[in-house]
């Protein structure tokens, strides 16, 4: 008789458990799988001009379309922020 109330407590208890733990996995921010970072058209001709496969004229060309491309952008939407110019 004693044994019951015990069982029916820690019964409750692991039911409780579970539906917490579960709840907060699948309602948590965290994201199930990892997203995939995606690099910048800026990072990518960085990593050329590095390897060698443009020269720095190509470089300061390709930068200034693109510094031009993100003014534009920037413009259009002022709540974003102009990247420093790296050379």
């Amino acid at each position: 008789m004693y044994f019951e109330h015990h069982y029916w407590g820690m019964h409750l208890f692991w039911w409780i458990f579970w539906v917490v733990i579960i709840s907060l996995l699948l309602f948590s921010p965290w994201p199930i799988r990892p997203l995939a970072r995606r690099d910048t058209a800026i990072e990518v001709l960085r990593r050329r001009f590095a390897a060698g496969e443009i020269t720095e004229d190509e470089y300061r060309q390709r930068l200034d379309v693109l510094d031009a491309q993100r003014a534009r952008t920037n413009e259009a939407d002022p709540s974003r922020t102009e990247r420093p110019h790296h050379a």
